[in-house]
């Protein structure tokens, strides 16, 4: 984990979010500006925003189907945003479009982030995350021993000295 960690793309918000899209919405997402995700990026080619919205369509199909599945009341569920021509800008909750969502502070949205990220990590951490990691692999990569090894001399370096 430390070395998927290290690299800074498993456990961004963006992977996170395409892995679990519901999870983030429910902690992450509900809480964001929903035409945020849509807009043009700087430097951002016409058809990477587009392919970007292609994307996020999906992410909002698979966020409807798992509200379906727990239930969740139809005025709840996620919406597409659209922008003033008609195109598919984002998403939002029907119950968001008529009231007002809830505004959360930039620490506090630091907070719902770290909370998603956690859940995310432990969830890497009790196997769960089979469909994007090769557990498998991971337990062969005799690259990774050699840091555990290493922790364990240090451990046992470490209650020696301590005994003494």
């Amino acid at each position: 984990m430390d070395k998927l960690m290290s690299e800074g793309n498993y456990f961004s918000e963006d992977a996170m979010r395409e892995r679990e899209p519901y999870l983030h919405h429910e902690y992450v997402g509900k809480f964001q500006d929903p035409y945020g995700r849509s807009m043009p990026r700087p430097g951002e080619r016409w058809s990477e925003t587009l392919m970007r919205r292609a994307e996020e369509a999906i992410l909002l199909t698979k966020i409807r189907g798992e509200q379906q599945r727990l239930g969740v009341h139809e005025s709840e569920w996620v919406q597409p945003v659209h922008d003033q021509n008609g195109i598919t800008d984002g998403t939002a909750t029907a119950s968001s479009m008529n009231i007002e969502r809830p505004v959360l502070s930039p620490a506090e949205m630091q907070e719902q982030l770290d909370q998603f990220t956690y859940i995310m990590q432990q969830k890497f951490l009790s196997g769960q995350d089979h469909e994007h990691v090769n557990y498998s692999k991971i337990d062969e990569d005799e690259t990774l021993d050699d840091h555990w090894s290493k922790e364990a001399n240090y451990d046992a370096e470490e209650k020696y000295f301590e005994e003494d």
